[in-house]
Formats: structure tokens, sequence, C-alpha cells
């Protein structure tokens, strides 16, 4: 985390570069099985996908500064119900045909 984080280490760039390298792989992966048509109109998912990325950093950095130990359990559970969230606010309504209408 630190070498990732710092522009002194040694290793900095080369991290960063592989760490955007990857994230540009895990997109297409993350979205191969997406079904966009459940997404509201005006949703990116991809800006989405982007938003719980800064989250996790922004939560990882927030643990680095309060010297806290980070438990990657927690961090998934928290990134679940940000996934939860956004579900919520992305996708269409869907529409329950069991319901009755008056």
């Amino acid at each position: 985390m630190k070498a990732y984080y710092s522009r002194r280490e040694e290793v900095s760039e080369a991290m960063k570069d592989r760490i955007t390298a990857t994230l540009a792989e895990v997109y297409s992966v993350y979205f191969k099985n997406i079904h966009f048509s459940r997404f509201k109109d005006d949703v990116d998912p991809r800006q989405l996908l982007q938003m719980l990325t800064w989250m996790a950093e922004g939560y990882i950095q927030d643990k680095l500064r309060q010297s806290e130990t980070l438990e990657i359990d927690e961090l998934m559970r928290d990134f679940h119900d940000w996934q939860t969230m956004f579900r919520k606010i992305a996708y269409k309504e869907e529409i329950n045909e069991n319901h009755s209408q008056s």
C-alpha cells in the first residue's frame, strides 16, 4: 500500500502502471455478463464501477490514516453494501407482474 500511494518508493510508478493495466482488464471481465438493459437510460455502468473503485480506495486510505488494520472481509462486506445501494439507484424498477392494478 505504501508503494502504491507513495511517489517516493522505487516501485511506485511500476505499481501504478500495473494496477492501471489490471483495472482496464477488470472492466472487460466485470462487464462481460452484465445486462445493460437493466440500467436506467441515464446511468453509465462503467462510471458506477469507477465510483466503487474510488470508494474502496478512500476506505483503504482512511484505514491507513487512522493506523487501523485493514480487514479484507470487512472491506468486502462494505463493498457489497455499496453495490446494493448503487443497484437501487441505477437499476430500472422491475414491474411486479403479480401486483394487481386498481
